[in-house]
């Protein structure tokens, strides 16, 4: 029988790491959310979804760029943002912003 190792991380160590993962997996959380929103969005301006042909199609995808985003759960990168021919701007966020107000959370 081995003898048992010991916990080497203090209360304060453990409490960090949980604390940075669940930041990461907040990001990570709110990244997936983004993307999903910015896709149904720029298939609602083009009214027609990803390699779909209709006769109600305004516009033609044109890629994606890629941005920052600060937010009070940390940075999220390389976001994709859809592009199409038409010029598609999303309500998401503004041209240039690089700070996403509306997820900072008050401290009372």
């Amino acid at each position: 029988m081995a003898p048992r190792q010991k916990n080497t991380l203090s209360d304060a160590e453990r409490q960090a790491t949980i604390h940075e993962l669940l930041q990461e997996q907040m990001c990570l959380a709110i990244r997936r959310t983004f993307i999903t929103v910015l896709e149904e969005e720029v298939n609602g301006f083009i009214r027609a979804a990803l390699y779909q042909r209709t006769p109600e199609r305004r516009d033609y995808r044109n890629g994606y760029y890629e941005r920052d985003l600060v937010t009070t759960s940390g940075e999220i990168e390389d976001l994709p943002v859809p592009r199409t021919r038409n010029r598609f701007r999303t309500q998401l966020f503004e041209r240039y912003q690089r700070r996403q107000a509306e997820m900072d959370c008050e401290k009372r």
